[in-house]
């Protein structure tokens, strides 16, 4: 028989678990119903689609006008409430059903709605009114409260498949899309008041004022709950649904933080009822999915979107017009300059206030009141107020708030006793007055321009004025992609850019654009306001889009090369429930999905690198309670009669964890059959950002190819046939034994570096000559530190242990040339104070991952596969320079390309890390909780799980 109910809700991926309380309620009392679930948000790989009860649609998949404006014109409360009448047609067309339910997610059922879908035979759509008895009391909510919030509460809606319904919806969709937001000023809360229209307008509408139907705060007044025998009463009838709306299970003694009538010991018999949904709650997840964060609720840059900016004008200016997509750096930039450009003034002039400041004025009565002219005499004083008072207010964040921060500097400036007179004194005041928050390359350059210098304080020496005249662009031999100022003066104090980018304003324009946006950004600390002139180029588009291998060679930063593709291939899929599977998921007796679970051929147990990986490969599984059966690899071939049989490893997916050029060898000891019939993923890295060819032909054996970084994964996009998927290895050290430095044959009293070294691995790659040199140049006479050098297999190569040693002979270091017992490497770390790695190319840097887990401060190349997890902020990054590899580095081919890191950086972060007990801190930790939270053996098990259930649903 065709089901033909549907329940429907509307979430952010942090309230995934009211939705599974509330759709557990619905099958346990309506088995029947389907259940499908509109995710206002993405998935980000934090939690799978397959492993829920219910089908998810994600809303940008919604058949939505200008659907990415409407994203980012909505709050998040907007958005959830603007979908409706979308999401409510989508359920109707996608699965043919005569009646759908709405339900908010904090809502759970107590009774079966059997009562509801009788009421639904004769009715189009069904309303219940917020009061059905008055509220005469000094409490909040009000019935002035309810007038603005609307009569109607909306957390619920059930509707039946008619002309009129579909009528309303479309009726309903045309006023949300512009008109669906919270306006106080015009009573307007978030596009719910347009429903106190509906039953003047539409047929079939009736109001439901049963006492057990959406009960909330807002109708407790006249409403009691008793617990009987067979289920909870409300006014001697059945409770059918409570809406736990506003309900914080973590401040359980308050029932809703949008009232302040009740308590929870209010409630009497209600009590137990409250308790039982936080323990729903808790129980389904709400701990970890609390924490997540909300896809739209920042720009792709990853800066954050308050909510004031989100309604933008769209006919203001002609490049918003020309933004489809206001989350990309595109419009990213578009919106910045919107909100940051200068207010006109009466007259048509430009004020000192931003666009932004002026709007939120215009939202503050009391602002008006105290400050009645603030676009003439009170101008000053606003400013002086937005920068002590209004920065802890509002939450704009460094982008809105650094216009006005130079705004004041120039307000104060101008009050100020005019400049000397003569040209030395007037410089050097100029100089002592360029803004701090500038980069530090752009203070150095604006210093250097003497007669510009004058021209910038003529226009306030404001930080904005400074960004301006960096941006400006210098003709270049009449080329037609002049470069900005920035750009030259850093071109021209580099004669590795002169090298590699001969003609950066004209057949090198592409790839020079690439090294700008990518490298310059992290080695010069840029921000967004230098990069945008460069992001809007058409050549810069034309580049990401081809993905040329010309560009990438040239930049040497392959990981940031065909930037597009590569971020699509992050993303989630944009169709995640295509049309059979939809059905299925929702379907109230699902068939059962395919064996998660893997087999694993790798090795670890072995110290190196790919040990490390099938270790946190194995981490991942047993945190999620993945099924997988390991098969260490054969130091060589197994006899026929003894190799691994099916029986053995019986598990529909089989992951090999060894280098690409090691397949071939794997499959020889093993066996082709035992891969035969299977699914068999790669699980591969790389160091270099040139796929080698002697690899293509190991592209055969596999399905697809998953690598931990996204440097990885372009170098073997750029050749794959199959795809390649980017799942980061995890971190987690479970024991470190309680060694002491002594027993660790340390000094006491001293701030140690450590570095690591593996004498089978490439010396030049891992580059520890650098270490101890850059050691040297910091600590002529620092008796306070000291170098410690672990050597792996120092056996292997005495000639290079010579080499290690002459250059410490005359440091402060310990040379550790035994291996590391068990879990000495993590006493060693714990008991260092900074860990060093200088390298020309990493795979991933497990060391790095390791001591950023422990919170210990790293110094770091700033290049190849630690970038996922190494970032400004969070590490003490080294600039770099691109170099050939050269011979005698095998084996890697001399022509190739690697990093030569600047030395001299190395010594001045080594100094600060010592010197600034505070800075070393404060990047510590951040490192530690990015580590701990984006590389947990947790979040890598539920990616391995999700990419499971995507092939699975594939086969």
């Amino acid at each position: 028989m065709q089901t033909k109910t549907a329940v429907l809700t509307i979430v952010a991926k942090n309230h995934l678990a009211h939705a599974r309380c509330l759709m557990e309620s619905v099958r346990r009392l309506h088995p029947e119903f389907l259940r499908a679930v509109v995710l206002a948000d993405r998935i980000d790989w934090l939690f799978s689609p397959a492993q829920e009860n219910f089908g998810i649609v994600l809303s940008e998949d919604l058949q939505i006008p200008a659907s990415e404006w409407f994203h980012f014109q909505h709050s998040l409360v907007e958005l959830t409430t603007g979908l409706r009448p979308y999401a409510l047609e989508w359920v109707f067309q996608r699965f043919g059903v005569e009646n759908v339910i709405y339900l908010d997610a904090d809502t759970k059922l107590y009774a079966p709605l059997s009562p509801l879908l009788e009421q639904l035979r004769e009715a189009s759509i069904v309303l219940t009114p917020h009061l059905t008895a008055g509220l005469n009391d000094f409490f909040s909510p009000s019935e002035a409260d309810i007038l603005w919030a609307g009569a109607y509460n909306l957390g619920f809606l059930a509707l039946r498949a008619n002309f009129s319904t579909f009528a309303f919806l479309r009726w309903w969709q045309n006023k949300v899309h512009d008109r669906s937001f919270a306006d106080a000023s015009r009573s307007v809360a978030a596009g719910q008041r347009w429903m106190d229209l509906a039953p003047g307008l539409f047929d079939g509408v009736v109001l439901n004022r049963e006492p057990g139907y959406n009960v909330g705060y807002w109708n407790l007044n006249d409403r009691k709950i008793r617990k009987q025998a067979e289920g909870y009463s409300v006014n001697g009838s059945p409770l059918y649904f409570f809406h736990f709306s506003g309900f914080d299970p973590d401040q359980p003694a308050l029932l809703s933080r949008r009232q302040n009538r009740f308590q929870i010991v209010d409630l009497g018999d209600g009590q137990d009822l409250v308790e039982d949904y936080r323990q729903d709650l808790f129980r389904n997840g709400y701990t970890i999915c609390k924490s997540w964060p909300y896809a739209y609720g920042a720009f792709r840059n990853g800066i954050r979107i308050p909510d004031i900016i989100r309604r933008v004008p769209r006919a203001s200016t002609q490049a918003l017009l020309d933004t489809r997509d206001p989350f990309s750096a595109i419009g990213f930039d578009s919106i910045g300059r919107y909100w940051n450009d200068p207010q006109p003034d009466r007259a048509g002039g430009r004020t000192r206030l931003t666009r932004l400041a002026y709007h939120y004025y215009l939202q503050r009565p009391d602002l008006q009141a105290a400050m009645p002219d603030v676009l003439g005499r009170d101008q000053g004083q606003f400013l002086e107020w937005l920068m002590q008072h209004g920065v802890r207010e509002v939450d704009w964040g460094e982008t809105f708030f650094s216009p006005l921060r130079s705004a004041l500097a120039a307000e104060r400036a101008e009050r100020s006793p005019r400049p000397p007179k003569n040209m030395e004194q007037r410089l050097a005041r100029l100089r002592a007055a360029i803004p701090a928050t500038l980069p530090p390359a752009c203070r150095q350059i604006v210093s250097e321009a003497t007669g510009a210098l004058i021209a910038l304080f003529r226009r306030g020496m404001t930080e904005e004025a400074c960004v301006t005249w960096l941006n400006e662009t210098v003709a270049t031999n009449g080329s037609q992609s002049p470069l900005t100022r920035l750009a030259q003066k850093i071109y021209e104090s580099r004669p590795d850019l002169k090298r590699s980018f001969p003609d950066p304003a004209g057949a090198d324009a592409e790839a020079f654009t690439l090294w700008f946006l990518t490298y310059a950004r992290v080695e010069f600390h840029l921000d967004e306001r230098f990069l945008a002139p460069f992001r809007t180029r058409r050549q810069h588009e034309a580049a990401l889009g081809r993905g040329s291998r010309h560009i990438a060679a040239r930049t040497r930063f392959a990981r940031m090369a065909a930037g597009a593709r590569l971020q699509a291939r992050l993303s989630p899929p944009s169709g995640l429930l295509p049309p059979a599977p939809v059905a299925a998921a929702v379907a109230p007796a699902p068939q059962p999905a395919p064996e998660l679970a893997f087999n694993l051929t790798g090795y670890a147990g072995g110290p190196l690198g790919i040990g490390d990986s099938a270790r946190s490969v194995l981490a991942a599984a047993r945190a999620c309670d993945i099924p997988v059966r390991f098969n260490a690899v054969p130091a060589s071939p197994v006899p026929a009669h003894r190799r691994p049989t099916a029986e053995d490893f019986p598990f529909p997916f089989h992951l090999v964890q060894v280098n690409p050029d090691s397949m071939p060898g794997v499959i020889e000891k093993l066996g082709a059959h035992f891969f035969a019939g299977r699914s068999t993923i790669g699980c591969w890295d790389c160091e270099l950002d040139e796929f080698p060819e002697h690899w293509a032909d190991c592209f055969h054996w596999v399905r697809e190819v998953w690598t931990p970084t996204g440097f990885s994964q372009d170098v073997f996009s750029r050749k794959s046939p199959v795809p390649v998927v980017r799942i980061p290895y995890c971190i987690q050290i479970d024991t470190i034994p309680s060694l002491s430095r002594a027993e660790l044959g340390l000094p006491r009293d001293k701030f140690l570096f450590l570095t690591f070294l593996d004498l089978l691995d490439s010396f030049a790659r891992q580059n520890p000559l650098a270490v101890a040199e850059a050691f040297r140049l910091a600590f002529p006479r620092n008796e306070g530190c000291h170098l410690v050098v672990q050597v792996q297999n120092a056996h292997a190569r005495p000639d290079l242990m010579h080499q290690l040693r002459e250059s410490c002979a005359s440091l402060r270091a310990s040379v550790i040339d035994r291996a590391p017992l068990g879990d000495e490497v993590a006493a060693l770390m714990q008991a260092c104070d900074c860990l060093v790695s200088l390298h020309r190319s990493e795979r991933f840097g497990f060391r790095l991952a390791e001591s950023m887990y422990l919170g210990k401060p790293v110094i770091a190349t700033a290049y190849s596969g630690n970038l996922e997890f190494t970032h400004p902020g969070n590490s003490f990054l080294v600039s770099c320079r691109m170099c050939r590899v050269g011979p005698g580095n095998d084996p890697y081919p001399p022509g190739a390309w690697w990093a030569e890191p600047s030395v001299a950086e190395a010594v001045q972060h080594m100094k600060t890390v010592v010197e600034s007990a505070g800075e070393r801190h404060k990047v510590a930790q951040a490192g530690r909780s990015y580590v701990r939270e984006h590389l947990s053996a947790t979040v890598m098990g539920r990616r391995i799980r999700e990419r499971l259930a995507q092939l699975a649903a594939r086969s």
